[in-house]
């Protein structure tokens, strides 16, 4: 799409009409990603620290 977008604005004649359509349609994405990001981080979890894990042994795990 981006391609296309350069084609139509830069190409061997160009046409800004189609051009913008193609950047307000590459642009509409762009901003829900964005929205659906902070969204998201609102409803993201955060631990303030960490606890180690421990890992039963394995034999055949540790040796490869």
């Amino acid at each position: 799409m981006a391609l296309e977008l350069f084609n139509q604005m830069l190409g061997s004649v160009p046409d800004f009409q189609q051009g913008a359509v193609i950047a307000v349609v590459m642009l509409i994405p762009s901003i829900a990603s964005v929205g659906l990001m902070a969204l998201l981080e609102r409803y993201a979890i955060r631990y303030n620290k960490t606890a180690p894990i421990e890992l039963p042994r394995g034999r055949v795990r540790d040796g490869v």
